[in-house]
This record gives C-alpha cells, sequence and structure tokens, in this order.
C-alpha cells in the first residue's frame, strides 16, 4: 500500500497520467462519436435501399394489374405483389428484417414522406380490393372483365396514375434520405477535421510537457558525455522537487564519487604495475632456477645411468656366480629411478617451455595395426596393412 501510494504522489507520474487519460479520452470519444455517424448513414443507407425498392414493387404491381385486366394472370398473383409492396412500406418505417438487411426504424424526420407514401399506398390497395373477386384469391377470370373495354381503360389509366404517384412520393422519400446522407457525411468530415485538430493540439500539448521535463534528462545526457569524453569534473543544476531533480542530486554526488574513486584507482594502479613488475622479475627467476636445476639435474644422471647399464652388461656376460642375478635386479632398479629422474628433468623443462610457449611437439606417423599383432591380436587387424 505504501508503494502505491508514493507511485500516486508521484509528480511525473500524474503528469505523464494525466495526459495518457486526455489522450484516451480524445481517442475513446472520436472512435464513439466516428462509429454512431457510421451506422447512421449505414442505416439511412439501408433505408434508401428499401425506399427505392418501392419503385420496382410499384412498377411491377402495376404491371401486374394491368395482366390482371387482360386476364393472363389471377387473383393469387396479383394479391402475392400487394402483400411484398404492403410488407417493404411497412419495413420502412417499422423497421425488421426484409431482403436480408436489418433495417432500423424511420427517423421521425421522415414521418411526414412516409405517410404520403402510405396514404398513396392505401388508396392504390383499396382500388385493387375493389377488383378482386370476392369468391377468393384462386379465381382465374376476373369479374372485371365482364365490364365494357372502355371502363377498362378508365381503370387502366387510373391504377397508372395511383402507380405513379406511389413512385414519386417513394422518390421524394428516397432523396429527402440522400439529402440527409450527404448532410451527415458532411458533418462527419466536419467532425473528423475538430476531431484532428484536437488531437495535433493535444500531440503539441504533449510535447510541450514531455519538452519540460525532458529538460533535466538532456542536462544529464550532456553531463554524461562530458564524463565519456573524460571530464569528470561536471555538475548539473539542480530544478524543482521532483524525482528528476532528486536524480540530479544523486548524479552530481556520483561524480564526486567517481572522482575520488579514480584518484585512488590511480594510485593503486602505480602499485600495482610496482607489484607486477616484481612479480614478473621473481618469475623469471624461477625460471632461470628451474633450467639451472634441470641441466644440473641431468649432469650427474647420465653417467649414473650409463655406468649402471655398462655394469650390468659385464656382470651379464661373466660366468653366473653367486649373488650376480641379485646385483643385476639392483642395477636395473638404479637404471630405472635414474631414468625416472631424466623424464622429471624433461618435464621440467618442457613446464618451463609452455610457460614460454616455446614448446614443439614430435609428430610422426606409425600404423595402429602393428601394435595390435605385437599385443598378440592379429585377428583384430586389417590384413590390408600388410599388402
Amino acid at each position: 500500500m505504501p508503494n502505491v501510494l508514493e507511485k500516486i504522489n508521484s509528480k511525473i507520474l500524474l503528469k505523464i497520467t494525466l495526459l495518457v487519460i486526455i489522450e484516451i479520452v480524445l481517442i475513446v470519444s472520436s472512435f464513439g462519436v466516428l462509429a454512431y455517424f457510421q451506422s447512421q448513414q449505414k442505416s439511412l443507407g439501408n433505408s434508401i435501399n428499401i425506399a427505392g425498392k418501392n419503385r420496382y414493387l410499384t412498377s411491377n404491381l402495376l404491371f401486374q394489374t394491368e395482366k390482371y385486366f387482360d386476364g393472363t394472370s389471377n387473383a393469387s398473383q396479383l394479391q402475392a405483389i400487394v402483400n411484398g409492396l404492403q410488407s417493404n412500406i411497412i419495413t420502412l418505417k417499422q423497421g425488421g428484417m426484409i431482403s436480408g438487411v436489418d433495417l432500423k426504424p424511420l427517423s421521425s424526420d421522415f414521418s411526414d414522406l412516409w405517410n404520403n407514401v402510405n396514404e398513396n399506398w392505401n388508396l392504390y390497395k383499396r382500388s385493387v380490393a375493389q377488383i378482386l373477386p370476392h369468391q377468393g384469391a384462386n379465381a382465374t377470370t376476373p369479374s372485371v372483365l365482364k365490364t365494357k373495354t372502355k371502363e377498362i381503360d378508365q381503370q387502366k389509366k387510373q391504377f397508372e396514375l395511383m402507380a405513379a404517384d406511389l413512385i414519386v412520393s417513394s422518390d421524394r422519400l428516397v432523396n429527402q434520405l440522400a439529402l440527409q446522407t450527404d448532410k451527415n457525411s458532411n458533418n462527419l468530415i466536419l467532425l473528423q477535421i475538430l476531431f484532428a485538430v484536437l488531437i495535433v493540439s493535444i500531440l503539441i500539448l504533449i510535447l510541450y510537457l514531455v519538452a519540460r521535463m525532458l529538460k533535466p534528462i538532456f542536462d544529464l545526457t550532456q553531463a554524461t558525455s562530458k564524463i565519456n569524453h573524460g571530464n569528470f569534473d561536471v555538475t548539473v543544476r539542480q530544478r524543482g522537487r521532483d524525482e528528476l531533480s532528486i536524480l540530479i542530486q544523486s548524479f552530481n554526488s556520483m561524480t564526486a564519487s567517481i572522482r575520488e574513486l579514480i584518484k585512488n584507482h590511480f594510485d593503486l594502479t602505480t602499485k600495482l604495475e610496482l607489484a607486477n613488475k616484481e612479480l614478473k622479475r621473481k618469475d623469471q627467476l624461477k625460471n632461470e632456477f628451474i633450467n639451472i636445476a634441470a641441466h644440473e639435474l641431468r649432469t650427474p644422471i647420465q653417467p649414473i645411468i650409463g655406468m649402471a647399464e655398462l655394469l650390468r652388461r659385464r656382470i651379464s656376460g661373466s660366468s653366473a656366480v653367486a649373488g650376480s642375478k641379485r646385483e643385476i635386479e639392483q642395477l636395473d632398479i638404479i637404471i630405472r629411478n635414474a631414468k625416472k629422474l631424466l623424464r622429471l628433468e624433461r618435464n621440467m623443462l618442457d613446464m618451463t617451455k609452455i610457460e614460454d610457449r616455446s614448446l614443439r611437439l614430435d609428430k610422426e606417423k606409425f600404423v595402429l595395426c602393428l601394435i595390435t599383432i605385437y599385443a598378440g591380436l592379429y585377428t583384430a587387424c586389417d590384413k590390408r596393412f600388410w599388402q
């Protein structure tokens, strides 16, 4: 809990949080308003499509009515067209699913235009109801066909006029919806410009505030650059009472400590160089001692080995006497231990060569199969080595 309170009391954090909140509110508001206007545009576009469909349905109804007068269509077909147009007009007002589109209810601003369309439609619908036979929609011959041809032509003209009025009223509704769509588009453009101006203004304000907050950081950067070039006699002026001010105070304290450490480091480096020189001198003396000891050790070993081998050959070549076998074994012990001392001397010289990086390895090729044969494992050897 104390850590949370400390974060909340941080002045820099409060400034940054305020800027972030303003930016988030502005972005969310812009998206919300733009999404609302786009949904309105989509709704108006769907309404325009459904209202424009009235023209097609009205023309189709007029065509079906004329076919009914001519006797080439029956009452059920005419009634189906009537029902389709009526459903289209009612859905345009009340909203609902039609033609695969979830249409929203028509705005009250267009109620008068829709009422005009509905009145023209009711007039047309009542006229159609008068000509349909009373015995049902399955009749194939309309009763009006029994009237005179002149009366049929007059009725056709009346239906044409009513259809024209219905189409005109539907077109007025479509035009008004289109005008509203254009108006909304212009308003949407204005809103986009307004939000763009606001966002740019907020960004400029953010840049200004961030520049003020980053001024101490720039001072610290310049001071750090001077330190990087070897100038440790730098200080940064302390401003304000926020976290950056505390950071500057710590930086000044750090540079003072670095100067003191550099001085101490220089003194220690001088002492270390002197100690290193002394260590190298003693190491050189050690190597010289090892070389001298190795050579001095080889000097008595070589005669011991030579004289012991010579004495062994003489005892072996002479006639067997009591105790000669024991003397040969003792000479072998002398020779073996002398050779160990000789190997030790060589190893000591090799160690000095390894430290001086002057040791050279003697490389030579040998047939591993010969060693195997010598060990008595002839069957494991590949006979191709003997060819």
